[in-house]
C-alpha cells in the first residue's frame, strides 16, 4: 500500500495546536487525535471529515486510545487526569483524578474491562 499517497490525499485539519497522539479504531474506520489545544477529535479519515470533538480536559491532551469494541476512548492530559469517553454519544463517562504525577499514557485492557 502506498501510504504516502493516502496521507497526502487525506489531510485532517481541525486542531489549533500540536497533535500529541493518534489512534486508529480497531476496525480501522476512525481515527482519534489528541492535541495541545485541549481537545480530542474523531475523524472518518477516509473521507477527511471530523465527526466529533470532545472537550473536557483543562490542559494539553497527551494520549488517546480506542477501547477494543471501538465504543469508548481513554485520554490522558497534562491536567493530571484520565478521562473515559463514550465518543459515539459525546458523553464523558468518568474522570480519574487527581494524580500526584503526570500521566503520560493509559490504555484499555485487551478485554475492554
Amino acid at each position: 500500500m502506498n501510504w504516502e499517497k493516502i496521507l497526502l490525499k487525506n489531510t485532517l485539519i481541525g486542531h489549533t495546536d500540536c497533535v500529541e497522539s493518534v489512534d486508529f479504531s480497531n476496525d480501522s474506520k476512525f481515527l482519534a487525535s489528541a492535541s495541545s489545544d485541549m481537545s480530542i477529535r474523531l475523524w472518518d479519515w477516509r473521507k477527511s471529515i471530523e465527526i466529533e470533538k470532545l472537550i473536557g480536559h483543562d490542559d494539553s491532551v497527551g494520549s488517546v486510545y480506542f477501547s477494543p469494541d471501538n465504543h469508548y476512548i481513554i485520554s490522558t492530559s497534562d491536567d493530571f487526569s484520565i478521562k473515559i469517553w463514550d465518543w459515539k454519544n459525546s458523553n464523558l463517562i468518568t474522570t480519574l483524578e487527581p494524580h500526584d504525577y503526570l500521566i503520560v499514557d493509559a490504555k484499555f485492557s485487551r478485554d475492554g474491562k
